[in-house]
């Protein structure tokens, strides 16, 4: 330490004290000059530079005014002091305090009693004893914005209580308990609401400075209603992946406020991105190497709703149980009592999974009620998930479902007959689903078959299918009682080759339906079905039906009906049973008195217009 004196002035009104430097541990200040006012005026201390312990750092440029400044060989004391600070995180550069420094044992303390940060004003104080800092931060109402927009808050209630220590290595232990009481915090991407729920915290760790590098061996946090959890951490702002390492303990965490505060951010653009939710988990998280390593968790009567009303589950408990490691024997087992998805009703199961590495295999078949019938699932196993190789394999069956409660469900005309069938093993690999078999479904007392399906870019901008469909011996009385369009009756097969789909509307395909061969089965048709029919052929039957005494006859009887569409480019080039001597196609062959036939002359149709058209003549009365 350095000390140089000036004399008096000739009135001997002002003593001066120049210092060098003072260094005492981890602070040193530089350039002090002292001002004594020997009348009872205010006395000056300049310091030209203040280093003190991270993370406060460096400060310049110092002035502080002291009404009562006591200066002797055993103390510096100024119990009421106005400081002019010039720092970027200060909204005005004058505040008041007071701080006393003792010579001999070197212990320094002070209180600043109404820092201007933000909107509002912050009352901090600190002493060092013994090589030890303890500090105390009292903020009845931050708002602070960061230049970035990745931090903000908003009349934050904080207190803040730090103690800070050197150890030989140029490190620093800490022990930090925090309490954020009122008012709001964002820290990019996670949004907290302090009103709702105070957060109370402890840590305790090192710091190193040359490393950059903080260890916390001991972290608690308390949050009522949201989050109970002790663990530790380790974080290299030198790395690309800061976080090192953590472990976290949960006693509890409380649905919904642990997943509105801390996990729906992370969940944006995902299909859980906006649930309500109920329930508590307990367990354990770990990462390692900047890598996740282990999740196990407990759930009990957990609820997941969608409010976009694609799924719901309902008293979801269970364990899950995933690790890192390739091959790991780690099984995650659930239940859940019901739910739904999209509007189907599914009823109470259990599964048991293998969930290691970015892998999940089902472990045992499944069974999942659906509406009043049953999934049966074979085989379930998505592969390398995360990546852009993933992979997802299946296979099961689906036991009748009603038909009747399947439409109410979807919000469907309502018609009769069950949907049941089976899922050949569906794969999806390299960006593309493919069905490795026929998948089929029996639906309105007939059959209807799939193959070739693929499916490319399901999840992207542009999805394209293709497949072949076939349908047999499908029931028109009842395919067609819940539509306007009219009732027919008999059976009918259906051919559909080469379906192209892009963003799930037809391009292309080869199609034809008509009358089952060798159907013994009674055949009419209405007269609103034979109208509908004509319309779509471009017929002058409809005509016809108005007058003349076929109009006093509600149905008529039939042998045949056919009528086919081969799309491209738009366009649906038209055809029927036979030609007719007219020159157009037989669409409905007619039989039996009075008989009618429905003649097609249209050969060219616009796609679109053919889609309206069939929309229109299917709405319901």
């Amino acid at each position: 330490m350095l000390l140089g004196f000036t004399s008096a002035s000739a009135a001997v009104e002002e003593a001066a004290l120049v210092i060098d430097r003072i260094q005492a541990g981890d602070w040193q200040a530089q350039g002090l000059r002292l001002k004594l006012s020997l009348t009872g005026k205010k006395s000056e201390l300049q310091v030209s530079r203040l280093n003190l312990p991270a993370p406060v750092g460096e400060l310049q440029d110092i002035k502080i005014l002291c009404a009562k400044l006591r200066l002797d060989a055993a103390v510096l004391d100024c119990p009421k002091a106005q400081f002019h600070l010039k720092a970027s995180v200060l909204e005005q550069p004058e505040f008041t305090g007071g701080f006393r420094y003792q010579m001999v044992s070197q212990k320094l303390q002070f209180h600043l009693d109404d820092v201007p940060i933000g909107e509002t004003r912050v009352r901090v104080s600190a002493r060092l004893e013994d090589s030890i800092w303890w500090a105390e931060l009292e903020a009845p109402g931050l708002s602070l914005s960061g230049e970035d927009g990745k931090f903000a808050s908003d009349k934050l209630a904080l207190t803040l209580k730090a103690r800070v220590q050197p150890v030989p290595t140029g490190d620093w232990n800490f022990s930090i308990e925090v309490g954020a009481l009122r008012g709001q915090a964002y820290a990019e991407p996670v949004f907290l609401d302090f009103a709702k729920a105070p957060l109370r915290a402890e840590f305790a760790g090192r710091w190193g400075s040359e490393q950059k590098q903080l260890v916390m061996e001991s972290m608690r946090i308390q949050q009522p209603q949201v989050l109970r959890a002790t663990g530790s951490a380790s974080l290299d702002f030198k790395a690309a992946k800061r976080l090192q390492s953590l472990h976290m303990q949960i006693d509890e965490a409380v649905m919904p406020g642990v997943y509105s505060s801390y996990l729906q951010p992370f969940l944006i653009g995902t299909t859980l991105d906006s649930l309500e939710t109920q329930g508590r988990i307990t367990g354990s998280v770990g990462f390692a190497g900047g890598e996740a390593e282990h999740v196990r968790l407990k759930l009990k009567e957990v609820y997941l709703d969608d409010k976009k009303k694609r799924f719901a589950l309902y008293g979801l408990q269970g364990s899950v149980n995933w690790s890192a490691k390739v091959g790991a024997k780690a099984i995650t087992q659930l239940g859940w009592e019901g739910g739904n998805a999209y509007k189907l009703d599914l009823g109470p199961t259990q599964l048991r999974l293998s969930t290691a590495g970015r892998d999940m295999r089902l472990l045992e078949p499944m069974h999942l009620p659906v509406l009043d019938g049953r999934l049966d699932v074979r085989r379930l196993e998505l592969l390398a998930m995360g990546t852009d190789s993933m992979q997802v394999a299946f296979d099961g069956e689906l036991s009748p479902v009603g038909m009747e409660r399947f439409c109410r469900a979807l919000g469907w005309p309502v018609f009769g007959g069950t949907l049941s069938g089976t899922i050949p093993t569906l794969e999806y690999r390299d960006g593309s689903l493919t069905v490795g078999g026929t998948l089929a479904a029996n639906v309105f007392d007939g059959r209807v078959e799939i193959d070739s399906l693929r499916l490319e870019q399901p999840f992207g901008s542009l999805p394209r299918l293709s497949a072949d469909m076939t349908m047999r011996r499908i029931d028109l009385k009842s395919a067609t009682s819940a539509f306007s369009f009219g009732r027919i009756e008999g059976r009918m097969d259906g051919d559909v080759k080469n379906l192209r789909l892009l963003k799930w509307k037809p391009v292309a395909f080869d199609g034809r339906l008509y009358t089952t061969p060798d159907d013994d089965s009674r055949h009419r048709i209405s007269q609103r079905a034979i109208e509908n029919i004509a319309n779509l052929g471009g017929s002058g039957a409809a005509g016809v039906l108005s007058r003349g005494f076929l109009r006093f006859f509600e149905d008529f009887g039939y042998d045949r009906i056919a009528l086919g569409c081969k799309l491209r480019d738009g366009v649906c080039q038209m055809a029927g049973l036979e030609p007719h001597r007219s020159g157009g196609y037989y669409i409905v062959k007619g039989s039996l008195l009075p008989r009618i036939d429905v003649i097609g002359f249209a050969t060219r149709v616009n796609w679109d217009g053919f889609v309206e058209q069939l929309k229109s003549a299917t709405k319901s009365e």
